[in-house]
């Protein structure tokens, strides 16, 4: 027979899966141990662990790669801006009372940012001056005539002969004392200043047939409370 009936006479397969699936019962879950447990949780926060060092990495790894990104990006900039300013800038030469060359300044150093400038010690080749100062502060004194003029650091205002006086840029301090070439144009009686746009070449001598001495024209004087670092 393929099949027998019930009590109530309902008719069923007898098939051996269905025999199992109706006899199998439901097992009870097993209580893990406290030491199961407590391996568990290591297991999970293990790989918690692992998550969160991963992203941390990812994070940091970011974070280099966009900080060296920006520092190649600034270093590249500053190659093309430097190569923008130094365009055009103009060199400095130092020429003695028959034109000849006394002492040459490159265009990185006579021109900054557009501006010129001379060093002390190109002056010193055709003006006779001594310098007394320190990192911050330096006086030129010139001899025979009793005349000063006084250099702060990074400070657009100098002091001549006891009279302060701002001029367009600051002086500069660093290998040498760098003075903004209007200084020499506008208070050095007998200064000529000669600009060779083809040349790109600024040359500074100095008129023979006039005394050289300190003087004050326009811009006037500043006023006496002036701060020093204005």
């Amino acid at each position: 027979m393929k099949g027998q009936n019930n009590t109530n006479g309902v008719r069923e397969p007898r098939n051996a899966q269905n025999i199992a699936e109706n006899s199998k019962t439901a097992a009870p879950r097993r209580r893990l141990s406290p030491a199961e447990e407590e391996r568990r949780r290591r297991a999970a926060e293990i790989r918690r662990n692992k998550r969160e060092t991963f992203f941390a990495r990812l994070v940091f790894g970011a974070a280099i790669y966009f900080a060296f990104f920006l520092a190649i990006a600034g270093f590249v900039f500053s190659l093309y801006r430097g190569s923008a300013n130094s365009a055009g800038a103009m060199s400095l030469a130092v020429a003695g009372s028959e034109g000849e060359e006394l002492y040459t300044l490159s265009a990185k150093k006579a021109d900054v940012n557009g501006v010129e400038y001379i060093s002390a010690e190109a002056l010193s080749f055709i003006y006779d001056f001594t310098l007394a100062g320190d990192m911050n502060t330096v006086t030129m004194h010139f001899h025979n005539l009793g005349q000063s003029l006084t250099l702060y650091r990074d400070s657009a205002v100098v002091e001549m002969n006891g009279e302060k006086i701002r001029l367009g840029s600051k002086i500069i301090f660093t290998d040498d004392y760098y003075i903004p070439l209007e200084l020499i144009e506008n208070y050095f009686n007998g200064a000529i200043i000669e600009r060779d746009g083809e040349e790109e070449r600024v040359t500074l001598s100095r008129n023979a047939e006039a005394n050289f001495y300190l003087r004050l024209q326009l811009p006037a004087p500043v006023s006496a409370s002036l701060n020093q670092k204005g």
